[in-house]
């Protein structure tokens, strides 16, 4: 195994960011991106924390641009950051067989970074990656090219901010990264490697993993319903909250997700989710959290969000449960417009 070498796929916010951190800890960093992102790597790249109003640059990495050339080359751990639905269109589909083609074999870990309901069990059959080796988790910090169109902008940046190619902001609710606690062994590798990079890491059962990463998307169907307003107060007033915490509810009782996610479904009453979500965004300071949300959660992954609120409706109809504010959510959310 290539000790302390790392491949990242992809080099979006979530893939920079984890792989800055990486690198951190003394890893070696290889990006597998597309040939028009090459351009933009082949100078360092600057990172602003916004917590923390400073400036880091880092071009100590390698830029692989076809996955051919991953043939023969050795790995600890493979980052695989494309969102849900990217990793299950033909493009990323192909991305992924062709990593596992040439990596399953070696002996390297692989992180799945995306969420959704099936998402594992399509990269392992995809890749035909070994499960003891395949591992899930994402990332809890808030990052973004400032440069985007729509990106969000802190109270008070200045031309740090506006200069870096990423900014991002430590986790608001104390995890930098969430990790999936199975295959153990790997899962304690890989929480350990994240922390000597400086991250605060938490490990958490398969079930909670999936169940509550799986149920964020109703608090987005949320905002999108609200029609994106400034504050999370706004969309807790709005009418379709209601309608997104009943929900929230019904996935947490999905059967896959066993008795902890019936007793969370008790617990996260719709005060209890207006509570952690308006103290997510007040810990998300000075980054606008609506604002990130609506550039993040509501463009760029809005397709993964309203595929896993689908795969939830579908894995609790097959089952036999009613899923009435699911089913009224989902229908509600898919007749919107995307967002300009």
């Amino acid at each position: 195994m290539g000790e302390n070498r790392v491949l990242v796929v992809g080099a979006g916010a979530l893939g920079l960011t984890a792989g800055y951190h990486l690198a951190r800890a003394g890893a070696q960093v290889d990006f597998l991106v597309r040939p028009h992102r090459r351009a933009q790597l082949a100078r360092p790249q600057r990172l602003y924390r916004i917590d923390g109003d400073s400036v880091e640059t880092w071009g100590d990495y390698g830029v692989v641009e076809d996955p051919v050339a991953l043939a023969g080359r050795r790995y600890s751990l493979v980052l695989l950051t494309l969102d849900g639905a990217t990793c299950r269109t033909a493009a990323g589909s192909a991305t992924v067989a062709e990593v596992g083609r040439h990596l399953a074999a070696s002996g390297a870990r692989l992180l799945v970074c995306g969420v959704g309901l099936g998402l594992y069990e399509h990269v392992r059959d995809t890749a035909r990656w070994p499960e003891e080796r395949l591992l899930e988790g994402t990332m809890g910090m808030l990052a973004y090219a400032p440069g985007a169109p729509g990106a969000p902008r802190p109270a008070g940046a200045g031309e740090a901010h506006d200069r870096a190619d990423l900014a991002y902001r430590r986790g608001p609710s104390g995890a930098d990264f969430l990790v999936a606690g199975r295959p153990r062994r790997a899962a304690k590798a890989l929480a350990a490697l994240l922390a000597q990079g400086g991250l605060a890491v938490r490990v958490m059962p398969v079930r909670l993993y999936r169940m509550f990463t799986s149920a964020f998307c109703t608090q987005v169907a949320a905002c999108d319903l609200a029609g994106w307003p400034a504050t999370v107060e706004e969309v807790i007033a709005s009418s379709g909250w209601p309608l997104a915490a009943r929900a929230h509810r019904e996935i947490l009782r999905l059967p896959q997700f066993g008795w902890p996610g019936k007793l969370a479904a008790l617990a996260m009453g719709e005060r209890r989710q207006a509570a952690l979500f308006a103290a997510t965004a007040q810990g998300a300071a000075p980054l606008d959290y609506m604002a990130f949300m609506r550039f993040h959660h509501g463009v760029k992954v809005r397709a993964q969000n309203q595929r896993i609120l689908a795969d939830c409706l579908a894995a609790g109809e097959r089952a036999g449960l009613t899923m009435p504010a699911s089913r009224e959510l989902l229908d509600r959310w898919r007749a919107l417009p995307a967002p300009a």
